[in-house]
């Protein structure tokens, strides 16, 4: 008999859009005039200091004015697109004359001068015409990014309200076409014993996707908290505002729209300031500014930015400043919200959109059965016959080596791992430059600090591994221009060049939570995952199961690093066969593909600086799977999110359907002992899974979980709660205890593709969630199951960005 504690079943925070009610059916679209386009695209001709279209800075214009607006498409000015702006159908009164107006208030802004001017006077409303347009009738891409704008304006105006505190929501209008629709409850609530600086709302987000096999839509929402700012950012001595980061300022406005007359109270203006030195902080797209132009009255709630960084609880509620935990403050209210405030979410939303829309919640996830594994034959702590070197850099290497040796067993091993014991080397050290002065490049630091270590160390003999004691400079520097500082990077690729494998420890006086379990991981890590010294047997088979005993396992990732001066495309491909305990990983090399064990492709990656395009990666991959000559069963695991870009048939769209089984169109993996898992997480934004509820009060759930009503191929995976996390009581809700952080599982979408005949679609989903925590160095399931892991493991030792 199963405990209270285990769910035996969840409910997806989803629902079907089975029919788009008329009352949200008709938009607004408009649009863009060919003598609009060609008026902006000449004044980017005669001004030297622009060579696009700011459109980003025209969007932005666009939202401050009419918050009715609800897609922006940023091609039409290169593209004949279908249209430009598209415009909630509740706003009937929108007047061209002020479009015209609003528009050319802009080009005097981005364009200065009198030939701009000029240009600008020559706008009219000739060939504007505002079009209503059926949802229905639009192209699918189109409609998932309009729709849930409809819905949850809809949702303020029939007065949805937050059901733990009763408080109704505003909508924020988007920054770009890609985001969710947010509405957030307001005004915001508080700790009772901390009222001044504990400022935090709800927020809900909501996005439209197309499950695979459904034939409908479906609308998800995520729930989650914003914390607002009360403490001071700026101070006599210091600006806690995150360095070159835009930071969102939410404003409510209490004005009418500059495009349709009419009244906005439910929605907000959202504001961005940007960082660019302690003593300078701006307005992005000088929002202000332009609302000072057009006379709007919401021009007069924007506080001076200095008087609003020195004390932001005098300007609240109006103006809010949306908390980062990269600020150089903290905040009294924790982060995340609990499973039971989705419980209360789920069931408040649920009678809403039900009642509102007629949407009914998708099918409920259903617990499947645990499998057994098979026992190894041999001892799975037996060391790969070796001698291997681990150094100790640390002021409390004492304590580290007793561990090392708790480990590996020192009687058993003590001839095969070498323990050498040194204090913190001074290449550990800040980064030498100073980062207020220009002149001192932080790719010239860099490039120094790598130099000096390839002085100081000669390539050792055996496999080496080091671990090293350094304070963790980003959190401690909370991306102030001192983070650059940072030398991980740098000691990590230097001491790689020299043939050796790295792993940082954050110190006790810095990190005290933990601490022993933390150097405990460390030392798995590197023994097990980097230096593949132990035994880490991935798949061991399982009993009264038809699975097979044996099972090659595959995975291909791409390492992409984008930066101005140059960019980094690396694919990879992993592969964990079944008579080996280590990972092997196929690279580009000089003259093709090159195999190597993962401890040895690790350094061998320092060496890589290859640019891969599309075709490029889809032919590397293929050239891997002809030379691995696969002969026993065999999964591949790919990360759609990973490798959409690169490959388009991995999208659900493109998924083929032939004897009761979805297949990836592509010949080379039609190979009749492979079979695919295609991953998707709901941690990605908009989301494209829904995130979980439970069905009754608890403290968490974990396990695998498929639909009620299939397709027989889809699972849902949810971790296990690492033991770092904080312990809750079952029933417990943020409201509850405002000050702890909680954490939720992530969701993974684990879809089978190209089973075989007498496969079990369940059993081979099991085999995915158990590779989440099949290695023995974490403490917790893994977002990525292995080989995946340890393949976007690998991006932490490829050249630092700042030297592409």
């Amino acid at each position: 008999m199963q405990s209270r504690s285990v769910l035996k079943e969840l409910q997806p925070i989803a629902w079907d859009i089975n029919e788009i009610p008329n009352f949200i059916s008709k938009v607004y679209c408009l649009k863009l005039p060919d003598q609009w386009k060609d008026i902006i695209n000449h004044l980017i001709q005669i001004n030297r200091e622009k060579d696009f279209v700011p459109t980003r800075s025209l969007q932005a214009a666009l939202l401050a004015g009419a918050p009715e607006i609800i897609d922006f498409n940023y091609y039409a000015f290169k593209n004949n697109t279908t249209y430009w702006l598209i415009s909630d159908q509740n706003f009937h009164t929108i007047d061209v004359n002020n479009l015209v107006s609003l528009i050319r208030q802009w080009i005097y802004f981005e364009f200065p001068g009198k030939q701009a001017h000029a240009f600008a006077q020559r706008l009219n409303t000739n060939g504007i015409k505002w079009e209503v347009v059926d949802v229905r009738t639009l192209p699918e891409s189109m409609l998932k990014r309009i729709l849930p704008q409809l819905i949850v304006r809809e949702l303020i105006r029939r007065e949805y309200r937050d059901p733990q505190n009763g408080r109704l929501f505003q909508i924020v209008p988007p920054l770009n076409t890609r985001q969710a629709a947010e509405i957030v409850s307001w005004e915001p609530s508080r700790m009772p014993e901390n009222p001044d600086f504990s400022a935090h709302s709800y927020k809900l987000t909501f996005s439209v996707g197309r499950m695979l096999g459904k034939s409908s839509l479906q609308l998800f929402v995520d729930l989650g908290l914003r914390r607002w700012v009360g403490e001071p950012l700026l101070t006599d001595t210091v600006n806690h505002l995150p360095w070159k980061i835009n930071q969102s300022v939410y404003l409510a406005r209490q004005s009418i729209s500059w495009l349709s007359d009419l009244p906005q109270e439910s929605t907000f203006i959202q504001l961005q300031l940007r960082k660019e030195s302690k003593d300078f902080v701006r307005w992005e797209n000088r929002i202000p500014e332009f609302l000072n132009r057009i006379n709007s009255a919401d021009q007069n709630k924007i506080p001076d930015i200095k008087e609003l960084l020195v004390n932001p609880q005098k300007f609240q509620p109006d103006v809010l400043i949306v908390y980062d935990q990269r600020m150089g403050i903290s905040h009294p209210v924790g982060s995340g919200v609990t499973a039971n405030d989705r419980k209360d979410f789920f069931e408040s939303l649920n009678n809403a959109l039900y009642s509102i829309f007629n949407f009914s919640p998708s099918s409920k996830w259903i617990r499947q059965r645990t499998l057994r594994q098979q026992k190894l034959l041999t001892d799975s702590k037996q060391p790969i016959n070796q001698k291997a070197v681990i150094e100790i850099w640390s002021n409390d290497a004492d304590r580290w080596e007793e561990l090392i040796k708790e480990e590996i067993n020192d009687d058993q091993n003590k001839d095969k791992l070498q323990i050498v014991k040194r204090e913190p080397h001074p290449i550990t050290n800040l980064l030498d430059f100073d980062p207020e002065d220009p002149n001192q490049q932080l790719k010239n630091a860099i490039q120094y600090r790598i130099d000096t270590i390839s002085k100081l160390f000669e390539k050792p003999k055996n496999r080496t591994g080091i671990l090293i004691e350094m304070p963790n400079y980003n959190k401690m520097f909370v991306r102030t221009k001192d983070a650059n500082r940072d030398p991980k990077s740098s000691v990590r690729y230097g001491l790689a060049i020299t043939g050796r494998l790295t792993q940082f420890i954050t110190p006790e006086y810095a990190e005290p939570k933990s601490y022993e379990e933390r150097i405990k991981m460390a030392i798995n890590d590197l023994l097990r995952r980097q230096m593949q010294w132990k035994r880490n047997t991935l798949y061991t088979g399982y009993k009264k199961t038809s699975l097979p005993k044996q099972l090659d396992l595959l995975a291909f990732w791409v390492i992409n690093k984008r930066r101005k001066r140059g960019n980094l495309t690396i694919p990879l491909v992993g592969y964990a066969p079944s008579n080996d305990t280590q990972i092997k990983v196929c690279l580009p090399g000089e003259n093709g593909n090159e195999w190597q064990y993962y401890s040895e492709a690790l350094l061998k990656i320092t060496q890589i600086q290859t640019n891969f395009d599309g075709e490029g990666i889809h032919e590397f991959f293929k050239q891997a799977i002809e030379e691995l000559d696969i002969k026993n069963p065999a999964l591949l695991l790919l990360d759609e999110r990973n490798l959409r870009k690169y490959w388009p048939k991995l999208n659900n769209e493109e998924l083929i359907f032939d004897d009761q089984n979805y297949k990836i169109y592509d010949d080379f993996l039609h190979h009749s002992e492979l079979r695919i898992v295609k991953l998707r997480f709901s941690e990605e934004k908009p989301l494209s899974i829904p995130i979980a509820s439970p069905t009754r009060e608890v403290s968490k759930y974990q396990g695998l979980f498929a639909p009620e009503n299939g397709p027989d191929n889809v699972f849902y995976s949810f971790q296990e709660k690492p033991v770092t996390a904080e312990k809750i009581k079952t029933g417990l809700r943020h409201r509850d205890a405002m000050h702890k952080h909680y954490w939720n599982s992530v969701t993974a979408e684990i879809i089978l593709l190209n089973l075989k005949k007498g496969d079990n679609p369940a059993e081979w989903a099991f085999v995915v969630h158990s590779l989440r925590k099949s290695s023995e160095h974490i403490d917790s399931a893994t977002r990525l199951p292995e080989p995946l892991y340890s393949l976007k493991c690998m991006e932490e030792y490829v050249i630092p960005e700042e030297l592409l």
